[in-house]
């Protein structure tokens, strides 16, 4: 096929040339026809001129001379251009002639590569013809090995299923079996609750009795004081009396005197009688305030496991909350889809600024991450947001700062007086736990709800409407989302200033010793202890580190070895090679 082309490609050109050449031979005629032409008209002007002449010469012989030289050199002129247009001629066909023997060489070498591979194609043909069967006798047992592995796969699945039922089998009976477990808990729950009823109600009882001992105790201790002062007053109204008597008849009656003297050693035995009975009936007070005592001690430790459950409950309670910001926190975010944009070059910045050299490429494969950061940019921001907002006061939106402000004041006072006046500085730690607990737990209850104006009108607080909008503004430069779903994102603004703010400044000091929250670092080793995340990898968390911390830790003394952890903080890792 190439010397074919080749062949034809050169008979073009050899055409090509042919017509160049037919072209060149009839300009070469018309020019030596036009020059005959002109020759013809030179000679027939010649011959007019020699005629002139003639006819000149005999009116002016002296010109004669000069104009034959003229028609010399002009005849010369005209037989040199009719030379050098042959030589033209005679050159162009000389090249014509080179260039065909050319062509005709360069034909007879390409019709013999084309002969070649002529041969070199029939014997590829037959190469291929001889591969085209091989291949065949291939395909041939490849289908018959894969007849076979289809076999054994099938072999293969029919074990798989039957150990799948053996599987489901055992499942069944493992959820026969904690069927049974959990009757017998909620048998024995609703026994320790029976229980536990019971001794409530003893307890009431007890209580109930208790205060009706002391009700009466007191009503007799009240009379017997009530005896001692008429004994006492009509005591010394008798002596007013009897030395009134012994002034008047002082020596007259000398013997009334002594029987006077009589009755009042009576008198005094009666009286000290009285108070022997009345140090009994004192005995007997101390005993019974000693068994109130005694329950008391009871109440109050009855007490303190209540508060120790509540104390559960708040754990409860608050991871609970913490739960809740978090899903509103993801809502609020977005799955990141392909619906939504996400600026990662600002993604990038908010990295770094939180510390984090974790270099991002792309929306979908960094996902995870960007999620993150994105997490903890909103919460930082409402921090700062808050820690504005609480060092303002003066304005009625300011109710909260104010109450934090004056309960801070209290607080000092109260410390100070433990610390300058005598007392017991139990109770002054204790009216100061239970008045911080008491206050935040109003402010956790109202704080930052609706407000009442004129005409008890509610409109949402200043501040959750000013910051909303600008926690609104600056998400929506970090990502963009459609218009419908971004109405029903952006109203989630509001809840989530409200929770974080809640949990971090309020829920926190509820707790009887107050919690503290951190923020892991860049770099730390994961502790399981203190950290949770969703890239975590269960088959070995021995090499894994943090590269950004997207909710804090909370707990109590998280930096001594008698820590509490509340709530484990929550990471995105990386594992270290």
């Amino acid at each position: 096929m190439i010397n074919s082309d080749n062949t034809n490609i050169s008979y073009k050109q050899f055409q090509i040339l042919s017509t160049i050449i037919k072209k060149l031979e009839e300009e070469n005629n018309d020019l030596t026809n036009k020059c005959n032409e002109k020759a013809n008209q030179h000679q027939i002007i010649v011959e007019n001129l020699k005629t002139e002449i003639k006819e000149i010469k005999e009116k002016h012989s002296e010109n004669i001379q000069h104009l034959e030289n003229q028609i010399n050199d002009i005849n010369q002129q005209y037989q040199n251009k009719i030379k050098l247009q042959e030589q033209r001629e005679s050159q162009m066909q000389n090249k014509l002639q080179e260039e065909i023997q050319t062509l005709n060489n360069n034909f007879n070498d390409h019709k013999l590569l084309y002969n070649d591979l002529q041969e070199n194609y029939n014997d590829l043909t037959n190469k291929y013809i001889k591969e085209a069967n091989q291949h065949q006798i291939i395909v041939e047992n490849l289908n018959n090995d894969i007849k076979k592995l289809e076999n054994q796969i099938e072999d293969i699945n029919q074990q798989y299923q039957n150990k799948i039922k053996l599987q489901e089998q055992r499942e069944s009976q493992m959820q026969n079996k904690l069927q049974e477990e959990i009757q017998t808990l909620n048998n024995n729950f609703n026994k320790y609750k029976l229980l536990h009823d019971n001794l409530q109600e003893k307890y009431d009882e007890l209580t109930n009795k208790c205060n009706e001992e002391t009700i009466q105790h007191q009503m007799i201790v009240e009379n017997l004081k009530s005896d001692i002062k008429n004994i006492e007053d009509k005591y010394l109204v008798n002596i007013k009396q009897l030395e009134n008597k012994m002034s008047d008849i002082d020596q007259q009656q000398q013997s009334k005197i002594k029987l006077q003297e009589q009755q009042i050693d009576q008198l005094q035995q009666s009286l000290e009688l009285k108070e022997i009975q009345l140090q009994s009936l004192e005995k007997d007070l101390g005993a019974i305030n000693n068994s109130l005592y005694q329950k008391n001690i009871f109440k109050d430790e009855l007490l303190n496991y209540q508060l120790d459950d509540v104390g559960q409950n708040y754990i409860i309670n608050l991871n609970n909350d913490i739960s809740k910001l978090n899903n509103n926190l993801k809502k609020y975010i977005t799955d990141l889809d392909q619906d939504v944009i996400v600026n990662i070059e600002e993604i990038k910045k908010l990295l770094l600024l939180y510390k984090c050299p974790v270099k991002i490429t792309n929306q979908k494969d960094n996902l995870l991450l960007i999620q993150a950061v994105l997490q903890r940019h909103i919460i930082e921001t409402i921090f700062s947001y808050a820690t504005k907002y609480f060092q303002s006061t003066g304005q009625h939106y300011h109710l909260e700062s104010n109450i934090i402000n004056q309960a801070s004041s209290l607080s000092t006072l109260l410390t100070d007086a433990s610390k300058y006046r005598t007392g017991n500085n139990e109770i002054m730690r204790i009216a100061s736990t239970k008045l911080r607990k008491q206050i935040y737990l109003i402010l956790n209850n109202c704080g930052f709800s609706d407000m009442y104006g004129k005409n008890n009108a509610k409109y949402e607080h200043p501040f959750i409407t000013f910051y909303k909008e600008k926690l609104n503004k600056t998400i929506n430069e970090l990502r963009t989302i459609k218009d419908q779903e971004k109405i029903t994102v952006d109203h989630l603004a509001a809840t989530i200033i409200r929770e974080v703010i809640k949990i971090f400044w309020f829920r926190l000091k509820i707790h009887e010793s107050v919690a503290q929250y951190v923020w892991i670092p860049f770099n730390a080793k994961v502790d399981e202890i203190f950290m949770e995340g969703e890239n975590f990898d269960d088959s070995d968390n021995e090499n894994l580190y943090v590269d950004l911390c997207y909710f804090p830790l909370i707990g109590k003394d998280l930096t001594s070895n008698n820590h509490e952890v509340y709530v484990p903080a929550k990471v995105f890792v990386r594992k270290n090679q």
